[in-house]
C-alpha cells in the first residue's frame, strides 16, 4: 500500500514538473504575465489587452543559454512584477525530452518555428497586440538581469501605436503637445525611410550616407520620445 500511495505521489510530480518553467505554464488558456504554451489564447489575450507578445522559442532541458536567461532574468521578481502589467508571454519549448511538451503543441512549435525565422535558442520575438507584426527580436546575454532584459524589451514596445496613445493620455498642456509633434516626426520618418528602401537604391556612397542619416534621425526621435 505504502509503494502504491508513493507511486501514486511520483506520478502526480512528474506531470506538474512538465509545467514548471520559471514558474508555472499553463498548457491551455492565457494570464498576462504568466507563461502559457497556449498560443492561440495568448494572441487572443495580447489584442484583448492591447499589450505585446513575448513568444520564447527554447531548449528548456537542454539549452545553457536558456536556462541561464531562467535562471537570472525570468524567475527573478523584478521580471515578474512588470509582466504582469505589460506583457502577454509564450513558451514554445524544444526540449529534449518531449513529453514536456503536450503533442497538440509539438508540431505546431515547429511551424511557427519556420514562420518566424527562428534559428537558435533561446530566441524571443516580440509580436505586435495583432498577434501577427513582428517589431523585434532578442537573444541572451552573457550576464542577463530583469533590468537588462526589461530595457532591451521597453526598447522595442514602447513605440508601439497603443503604447503612444496610452502614453500621450497620461501627459498634459505642453507636453501632450510636444509629445505628439515627436510621434508624429518619428512616423513621418519611418514612413519615408520605408518608400525610400521600396525604390531599390543600389549601395553607392552617396545612398549609404542618406541610409546612415535615416537611421541616425530615427533613433534621435526615439530618444526624444523616451524622455516623456
Amino acid at each position: 500500500m505504502i509503494r502504491k500511495i508513493w507511486t501514486i505521489v511520483l506520478a502526480v510530480l512528474l506531470v506538474n514538473s512538465a509545467t514548471m518553467w520559471g514558474g508555472e505554464v499553463a498548457l491551455d488558456g492565457a494570464e498576462v504575465g504568466k507563461w502559457t504554451m497556449d498560443y492561440q489564447a495568448a494572441v487572443n489575450l495580447a489584442k484583448e489587452k492591447k499589450l505585446p507578445l513575448l513568444l520564447n522559442f527554447t531548449g528548456s532541458d537542454w539549452c545553457s543559454w536558456c536556462i541561464l536567461m531562467e535562471r537570472n532574468v525570468f524567475s527573478k521578481t523584478q521580471w515578474q512584477n512588470y509582466a504582469k502589467e505589460n506583457v502577454v508571454m509564450v513558451t514554445l519549448d524544444f526540449p529534449k525530452n518531449t513529453s514536456k511538451v503536450p503533442q497538440k503543441y509539438a508540431q505546431r512549435n515547429y511551424e511557427l518555428q519556420a514562420k518566424f525565422g527562428v534559428q537558435g535558442y533561446p530566441t524571443f520575438i516580440i509580436l505586435d497586440e495583432d498577434g501577427e507584426t513582428v517589431i523585434g527580436q532578442l537573444g541572451a546575454a552573457r550576464n542577463p538581469s530583469p533590468e537588462w532584459f526589461i530595457d532591451q524589451l521597453e526598447g522595442i514596445t514602447m513605440f508601439r501605436e497603443s503604447a503612444l496613445e496610452r502614453k500621450a493620455k497620461s501627459l498634459s498642456g505642453e507636453k501632450v503637445k510636444a509629445f505628439n509633434e515627436a510621434v508624429n516626426a518619428y512616423n513621418s520618418t519611418i514612413s519615408d525611410f520605408d518608400n525610400w528602401l521600396n525604390t531599390g537604391p543600389t549601395k553607392t556612397e552617396e545612398n549609404i550616407q542618406i541610409y546612415q542619416a535615416f537611421l541616425n534621425k530615427i533613433e534621435a526621435l526615439k530618444s526624444k520620445i523616451a524622455t516623456f
